[in-house]
């Protein structure tokens, strides 16, 4: 998961009752069997002693079964917040083992058709059961009804219903296809940027999340989000709010910065003005609390994706910035933090991608070690035998930066000619054309 953190979501635990599924009868010590798994379920941990709490926490669940399906409401809701305690610390494997028992189902329905009260238990149950088991989050998104009963709840003018509807897609939006399910349901977006606008502190950070998270998984998302009017605008208002929560901005600008990596939506974020309403106001900032050097880092990239390459770029009056984007892609390639925030080495690579074709920067980068840094990249990925899309971008950056006269030194001075000899060779007709242009822009191999 990237991003700090410190910041909400998943739950982390680390209980298993798979331990005390066997209870020694006495004095000869065997054990008896209390449960049986099935075939394909495995049993994690030792055997260090009973726990009263833990070895009781299946056969209850069990039995709230039949309460949950009651025709009784109250009796109905009084079950699924049984449900929420029981479910509270349970582990990855035990959610997993929940869920094929079909009390997911059962949630399901009271989510849909309970009470007020039964609704928002259920559905808190239910943001227990999809915290970590995949399986669980997949058969939820396709309840008949579920979905559109989570925009239900995630609409409440009540901030309990929507801080655990907020909750609950955090974690279910954590899988690619359940996050276009919910993305796809009608007002789901809308939704999601209500809360992002008027909801309270938490509730706010959760549904900015859930927006960032989904962007990242699939295009098709990206364009939906795009397409919603009120999404955009509570991305920019909350991304610029002076007065904001530090981590609601943060997910914001990263949200923003996500929909700016889709081809298919960045006319929409250049006629909302991302760039001059957004972007360049933080990168011209001082104070943005505690996250400022990663929601610097994730506006320079926006720019950059959507304007980096335009001789009339805004970016050119933030180049400390732009070049310090190499730095942030050298913490991600090393999996470490800039900012307190995880970067993914791809994001960053696609916006330094962009801006060295513009002149403007070219020196600023080169005296940043960018080619320093990308040949090492692409060594890396000669010997792991990784040549894909980074790969191509990577040898892009070296061959628009050897137009500088800093930069055909810079490969020179690194004998950086061995490793493009090398690749000159390879099988891929693209990578082979690049890495011949960049030789011979250097002046260290044949014109291609």
């Amino acid at each position: 998961m990237y991003g700090p953190s410190s910041a909400p979501g998943m739950r982390t635990r680390h209980i298993s009752i798979f331990k005390y599924f066997f209870k020694n009868k006495g004095k000869g010590g065997a054990q008896a069997d209390i449960w049986e798994p099935a075939d394909n379920d495995e049993i994690n941990g030792d055997t260090d002693g009973p726990s009263a709490i833990a070895s009781e926490i299946l056969p209850p669940i069990l039995q709230l079964i039949p309460r949950l399906k009651s025709s009784d409401a109250s009796d109905a809701a009084q079950a699924a917040s049984e449900m929420v305690s029981l479910t509270n610390n349970t582990s990855t494997d035990e959610d997993a083992i929940v869920g094929r028992c079909g009390a997911l189902e059962v949630l399901g329905q009271v989510v849909c058709k309970g009470s007020e009260e039964g609704k928002v238990a259920a559905a808190s149950a239910i943001a227990n059961l999809i915290a970590n088991a995949d399986a669980n989050k997949v058969l939820v998104s396709n309840l008949p009804g579920v979905l559109a009963a989570f925009v239900g709840l995630a609409s409440s003018s009540q901030d309990k219903p929507s801080a655990v509807a907020a909750r609950a897609l955090l974690n279910l939006v954590s899988n690619k296809d359940c996050a276009l399910a919910f993305a796809r349901t009608p007002g789901a977006i809308d939704a999601l940027a209500h809360l992002v606008l008027t909801a309270k502190m938490e509730t706010k950070e959760d549904a900015a999340r859930v927006l960032n998270t989904m962007v990242d998984k699939e295009k098709e998302i990206c364009v939906l989000v795009a397409g919603v009017e009120s999404a955009m605008q509570a991305l920019k208002a909350v991304a610029r709010t002076a007065n904001c929560t530090g981590e609601a901005r943060l997910w914001a600008v990263s949200a923003l910065m996500g929909l700016s990596r889709c081809s298919r939506v960045r006319r929409t974020l250049l006629r909302a003005k991302i760039v001059e309403d957004v972007c360049i106001p933080l990168l011209a900032s001082e104070s943005l609390g505690e996250w400022h050097d990663a929601i610097q880092a994730l506006a320079a990239m926006t720019a950059a994706n959507l304007t980096g390459w335009e001789d009339d770029t805004k970016l050119v009056e933030h180049k400390e910035q732009v070049t310090g984007l190499v730095h942030v892609m050298a913490m991600a390639l090393t999996c470490r933090e800039h900012g307190r925030y995880k970067f993914r080495n791809s994001h960053v690579l696609q916006s330094l991608w962009s801006v060295t074709i513009n002149d403007a920067f070219k020196a600023e980068l080169v005296g940043a070690k960018l080619i320093e840094l990308s040949i090492d990249m692409i060594a890396l990925a000669h010997t792991q035998g990784h040549r894909g899309m980074n790969l191509i971008m990577l040898l892009e950056m070296i061959y628009q930066l050897c137009f500088s006269e800093q930069g055909a030194a810079k490969i020179k001075e690194l004998q950086g000619t061995k490793m493009l000899e090398a690749h000159a060779r390879g099988p891929d007709p693209l990578v082979r054309r690049l890495a011949r242009g960049t030789l011979w822009q250097a002046g260290g191999g044949e014109k291609p």
